[in-house]
């Protein structure tokens, strides 16, 4: 296949950052730019992130799985989940979603910010 064939975004051929001059598909975005170039999280962000890697982790010691376990189970690498116990904010919506299902928990994402239960939202009138 091409990047011109119909139906298939066009990709650019450039160089991709510091891979020792190869040349390759580029498409414009470049997450490591994006990870060292955003905003700061703000502390009460950064505080709840850390508390729920450490509520996943004491979930999954009560629950007598090791890390090994709960990364398999999820489908996420053992690197991921340690990530996502140790507070890391990077990790993928996803992947924290998958341990909380295994851990029995995922309905409490689906309650984060119910619609019908938003009453500042609900106060709001859509334009």
């Amino acid at each position: 296949m091409t990047d011109k064939e119909p139906g298939l975004p066009r990709i650019a051929w450039g160089y991709r950052g510091s891979h020792n001059g190869h040349i390759g598909p580029f498409n414009g975005f470049n997450a490591s730019y994006m990870a060292t170039n955003s905003l700061p999280s703000p502390s009460p962000v950064v505080r709840a992130i850390a508390k729920l890697g450490s509520d996943i982790s004491k979930a999954r010691r009560r629950r007598r799985l090791t890390r090994a376990s709960l990364a398999e189970r999820s489908g996420v690498s053992e690197a991921t989940l340690k990530r996502l116990e140790n507070g890391d904010g990077r990790v993928a919506m996803e992947s924290v979603t998958r341990a909380l299902h295994v851990l029995g928990e995922v309905e409490r994402v689906e309650r984060l910010l119910d619609s019908g239960t938003d009453e500042l939202g609900r106060s709001i009138p859509i334009t």
